[in-house]
């Protein structure tokens, strides 16, 4: 281990001599350099390296790279190219190198090496990297879309990045990604075709034939060439997708899998390993080199020469040739004009559609992230594109909620549009046919949903209160109470359908009460509450507007039999929903009720009646359970309206049947240590140790506070002169207060 670490030492001695001439680091800083690549070779030398070490060695390197490209800045010191320039870099590859070879299956530590190359600007190592990451991972599909990502980008040649991407399909056929990727990259291709035309000044051919909508009818040997073998995946990455890193040549794989390994690996030999710049003598360079988009080449328009797709182009290399050269009385053939077109149009994006499409017959979500692609593009044959996507859609999952949504959101912001991302007039009309066929078709509570979900957005953003960013208002949409109208009406279809969630339920009677009209809120409730007779929510909501009708009948001194009717309305509903929700869920109900009697005057036993019945059949509940609360919420509501005495026989009522909650007890002993603050007498103070007693009995075994809670009154009720006479010297409260604790002490023992 030393005498590596000696001769790692000893070929530092060069680039440290030339670091100290140029004058990037002093004496002493090389020194301390030394000194700190020392530990970390050792560290590295180890048994079992770990991986942290691998990076943190790799951190340090970079930081000197760092320091040392600043202080070439400030000093400018030109533009010459010595050791001291590479060295650094040099040696945070050797490290990456030797990290990867002791954690070969970390795909992290690949990723941060191949990002470190862009950012190093480094294309033959990334290239030569991206080339043993394949070899060893060849079914990440990642890998695949960054080399490709890498040839489109950085090299300009789609031909080298299609073939990669059709050879990552053929290994990885299940990979949605790199189909994804494939149809960006012939979209993108499309795209820069379009733009270098127009920047040239040429006009778009036309086919002879315009009856034919699809750009593939008219040359049907490009049809045939595609649909043969579809160029499988090729990829790029998207602007917002990770950063694109560079790729492994076309010629450093397999153009196929081994057919005796079942399909499952392929063999990797060593002339597979070339760079990306040998590309130049394989047969995807000699293609990519005639293709117009590939760095250097001359334009074929300039030199009288037509776009064609070659006919009998393998699918391994199906990309743009160029014919040759034409006199000038030539004119291109109907088939080479309709082969350009569809090429522009995006046609062979579209036959990586179809060809995904068979690939994944029933996943409805790929077909959502080929719209999403799509989406950013608008050039010509792009709305065709969308509208061939959709029709799969329709044709293929008619029966999914989610389908159809995509219609109709497609629908609502169409794709290829020239306003991108905005509404025009129509767009809704043609949303709401969707939505309205689609709950004719299915009619199920999803469906309605998301129908409801639709327009209660539609509503929000045109609505004046919408200033948010990405707020959209369609001329037609000017008026809000249309949308609601439509949306209450939409509410009502459905629940004649009994297809509503109480989620759907509650914003209707918010929708209604947004539009002023309480009664039709409460009938919504009401419904509400046929429906799905056991939610509380729906109850809660009834209630609270049945409340605040009987309260706005008293405020505006209604008559007498309003009001009677009112307050007989909210008791009757209030027994109803009480008897209809399980006690369990039934606490915020009755945490809402108690007070709400208490407002309106109305007689809050009889509901305290109900809910003794309803704790009668439950076991004992949680220290902190939420019938506890109800259970104190009805002692304090009795004992204010009827009084004390009336409280404490609710109280003695409950305290025979199972403990509802530690919440019912601290109530009690509440009200009555304030009645015994304002009165101290032998009895009261009795009765608040009575109530410690069956609280510590119920729930003493698990909760300390309680007992703590107990010995505080025990030594505020010793302080008192009656008290004490009654109970003797302190002596004898503090054989209380052990006594207490020992109590505890078993308790919790046991």
């Amino acid at each position: 281990m030393a005498d590596t670490v000696r001769y790692i030492a000893e070929e530092m001695i060069p680039e440290l001599e030339d670091f100290e001439k140029r004058g990037y680091f002093t004496k002493a800083e090389i020194k301390q350099m030394v000194k700190k690549r020392l530990q970390f070779e050792y560290l590295l030398k180890r048994k079992i390296p770990l991986k942290a070490d691998f990076l943190r060695y790799i951190e340090y390197e970079e930081r000197l790279e760092a320091l040392r490209v600043h202080r070439k800045a400030e000093k400018d010191m030109g533009s010459k190219h010595t050791l001291a320039e590479w060295a650094i870099p040099r040696r945070i590859h050797f490290i990456y190198d030797r990290a990867l070879r002791r954690f070969k299956g970390d795909l992290d530590l690949w990723t941060r090496w191949l990002q470190h190359c862009r950012a190093a600007s480094s294309p033959r190592q990334m290239s030569k990297v991206l080339t043993r990451a394949l070899q060893l991972h060849p079914r990440e599909p990642r890998l695949w879309s960054h080399a490709a990502g890498f040839e489109f980008e950085d090299h300009h040649n789609p031909a080298a990045a299609r073939l990669l991407l059709q050879r990552g399909l053929r290994i990885c056929p299940n990979s949605t990604h790199l189909w994804l990727e494939n149809f960006r990259l012939e979209l993108l291709y499309a795209h820069q075709l379009r733009t270098r035309r127009q920047v040239l000044g040429l006009q778009a051919w036309k086919p002879q034939a315009p009856n034919h909508p699809d750009p593939l009818g008219d040359a049907p040997e490009l049809a045939a060439a595609m649909a043969e073998d579809p160029p499988e995946a090729s990829g790029l990455h998207a602007a917002a997708d990770t950063e694109a890193t560079p790729s492994i040549p076309a010629s450093a794989v397999p153009t196929q899998l081994d057919p005796m390994t079942n399909g499952h690996s392929f063999p990797i030999s060593s002339e597979h390993t070339s760079s990306i710049d040998q590309l130049s003598s394989s047969p995807a360079r000699t293609n990519a080199d005639a293709d117009p988009m590939h760095a250097g080449a001359s334009p074929p328009e300039a030199n009288g020469s037509a776009f064609i797709m070659g006919s009998n182009a393998s699918p391994d290399t199906i990309t743009l040739e160029v014919a040759a050269p034409q006199s000038s009385q030539q004119q291109p053939s109907p088939g080479d004009n309709a082969a350009l077109q569809g090429l522009l149009e995006g046609a062979i994006a579209r036959v990586v559609f179809r060809n995904a499409a068979d690939a994944h017959p029933g996943r409805l979500d790929i077909r959502a992230k080929f719209l999403e692609t799509l989406r950013p593009f608008s050039f010509p044959g792009v709305a065709q594109l969308s509208e061939e996507i959709l029709a799969d859609v329709a044709q293929n999952f008619a029966e999914d909620p989610q389908a159809w949504e995509l219609r109709a959101q497609s629908a609502w912001r169409p794709i290829g549009n020239s306003l991108t991302g905005t509404e025009q007039p129509g767009h809704f009309q043609a949303a709401i046919a969707i939505y309205e066929e689609a709950v004719q078709h299915l009619g199920t509570q999803g469906m309605y949903a998301l129908y409801t979900a639709f327009l209660q957005n539609i509503l929000n953003a045109s609505s004046p209160a919408a200033g948010h960013a990405g707020a959209v208002q369609a001329p037609e949409l000017s008026q809000a109470a249309t949308v609601a109208d439509l949306l209450c009406s939409v509410y009502h279809q459905a629940a004649n359908k009994g297809a509503m969630s109480e989620q759907m339920l509650l914003e209707w009677a918010a929708l209604e009460m947004q539009q002023g009209r309480v009664e039709a809120a409460t009938a919504a409730t009401m419904r509400g509450c046929q429906l799905l007779p056991a939610s509380c929510g729906l109850w809660q909501r009834r209630l609270a507007l049945l409340a605040q009708s009987a309260a706005a009948q008293v405020a505006r001194a209604g008559s007498k039999t309003e009001r009677k009717l009112a307050r007989q309305s909210l008791q009757q509903a209030a027994v109803q929903g009480v008897r209809s929700v399980p006690a369990p869920a039934s606490a915020p109900l009755w945490l809402q009720l108690f007070p709400a009697f208490q407002a309106l005057s109305l007689p809050c036993l009889p509901l305290a009646d109900q809910l003794l019945a309803q704790l009668t059949g439950l076991a004992k509940g949680h220290p902190e359970g939420a019938m506890g609360e109800a259970a104190a919420a009805a002692v304090q509501a009795v004992w204010t309206q009827e009084g004390p005495e009336a409280g404490r026989q609710l109280y003695q009522r409950m305290l025979v049947l199972p403990p509802p909650g530690l919440a019912f007890f601290n109530r009690m002993i509440d009200l009555e240590s304030a009645v015994e603050a304002s009165c101290p007498s032998k009895a009261g103070s009795d009765r608040i140790c009575r109530i410690f007693e069956a609280a510590v009995d119920a729930y003493g075994s698990t909760n300390v506070h309680l007992w703590i809670r107990y010995i505080a009154h025990l030594q505020q009720a010793a302080q008192g002169s009656d008290i004490m006479d009654d109970h003797g010297d302190t002596d004898g409260e503090e054989k209380n207060y052990s006594l207490l604790l020992t109590r505890h002490a078993g308790r919790g023992s046991s």
